[in-house]
């Protein structure tokens, strides 16, 4: 990314960063980043930091990404079984609960 580019994008999702001079850049041309090096250099896979002033979120806070796919899948899988288990109870005579 440009320099322009990283200096007016004011809502940052930082993810890990590969190389030093990528860090640098984000790190320099971004506000309330410099005490989150060390953090960003141990983002995991699926972790990010965000900084967004415009929202008042004026300090680097740990996010989790999931995969939206997954997220999905896990949902309607959970929504699928609530729904089976009332319709069961209510299809089921008194007799049987």
């Amino acid at each position: 990314l440009t320099e322009a580019i990283i200096r007016q994008a004011l809502t940052k999702i930082v993810l890990s960063l590969p190389t030093k001079p990528d860090l640098s850049k984000v790190i320099q041309y971004s506000p309330y980043l410099d005490e989150a090096e060390q953090e960003i250099r141990t983002l995991d896979r699926g972790e990010a930091l965000l900084v967004s002033p415009p929202s008042g979120i004026r300090f680097a806070v740990p996010i989790k990404i999931f995969n939206f796919e997954k997220l999905v899948e896990q949902l309607v899988s959970r929504q699928g079984a609530r729904a089976w288990a009332e319709l069961k109870h209510r299809v089921e005579p008194k007799a049987y609960r």
